[in-house]
């Protein structure tokens, strides 16, 4: 007798998170954006942000729920000063396999989950958090030049 796949199938994408779209970034083309402030702006509540190694410009990400992936750990960089504000109550914001020079965390009644997440820079890399309810933060790593990262954690 034949043993059928497709329950462990589907069982699995079951239990994968849902995403309504996919977006693409590469600052040497051949993806649906160049930087990541316009797909940021782009992209609705669930949607996987795929970014490709290279230098981009920092973005904010403001009351959405989204999952902002690097596909090569440590080769992924965010130029300037990111922020991550109000993401909704019940929600979560995820920045996977992303390193930046500044990271700014204020004002979120939901989740930011940091996997991976990296801080950068010869003197002024820095990453502050303030009055985020849920803030979890996986594997992250200085860079060496930025040994003396200042983490700020407030109210």
């Amino acid at each position: 007798m034949r043993r059928s796949t497709r329950w462990p199938l589907a069982l699995a994408l079951l239990a994968a998170p849902v995403h309504a779209g996919v977006i693409t970034v590469d600052d040497s083309g051949g993806a649906d954006f160049f930087d990541l402030p316009p797909a940021v702006a782009a992209a609705q509540d669930g949607d996987l942000i795929l970014v490709h190694p290279g230098l981009y410009s920092a973005f904010a990400l403001q009351a959405k729920s989204l999952t902002i992936l690097g596909l090569a750990s440590g080769q992924v960089r965010v130029d300037g000063s990111t922020s991550v504000s109000f993401v909704p109550a019940g929600s979560d914001a995820s920045l996977v396999d992303l390193d930046f020079q500044f990271l700014v965390l204020p004002n979120s009644p939901g989740t930011i989950v940091l996997d991976g997440v990296g801080v950068w820079g010869p003197t002024l890399g820095r990453l502050s958090v303030d009055g985020c309810a849920d803030v979890r933060a996986i594997g992250m790593h200085l860079d060496a030049a930025a040994s003396h990262v200042p983490f700020e954690c407030c109210g």
